[in-house]
C-alpha cells in the first residue's frame, strides 16, 4: 500500500488519472513565484497579469486593514448562552 502511494507521489501530475486537464505543457507555477513580464507575451497577457497583481496586492492590503481594525462586539441576542447538554 505504501509503495503504491510513493509511486503515485512520484508520478508527474500530467500523467495522473485524476488530473486529465493537466498536460505536459502546462507549467506548475508556485504561488509565490514572481510575475515576469516577458517580451513575447501578448499585450492581453501583460494586462491580465498586471490586473491580477494589482488585485492580489489590493486584497492583501484590505485584509491587513481589516485585521488591524478593532472588531465590534456581537449584538446581545447573538450572545445568548447555549443550552446545557443533558
Amino acid at each position: 500500500m505504501l509503495g503504491r502511494q510513493i509511486a503515485h507521489a512520484r508520478t508527474p501530475i500530467a500523467r495522473r488519472p485524476e488530473m486529465p486537464h493537466m498536460t505536459a505543457h502546462s507549467p506548475i507555477v508556485p504561488q509565490d513565484a514572481p510575475i515576469v513580464f516577458n517580451a513575447d507575451r501578448s499585450a492581453y497577457e501583460r494586462r491580465v497579469l498586471s490586473q491580477a497583481a494589482y488585485l492580489s496586492s489590493a486584497c492583501v492590503a484590505d485584509l491587513l486593514d481589516r485585521s488591524a481594525r478593532p472588531q465590534a462586539p456581537a449584538p446581545a441576542e447573538e450572545m445568548t448562552p447555549a443550552r446545557p447538554r443533558r
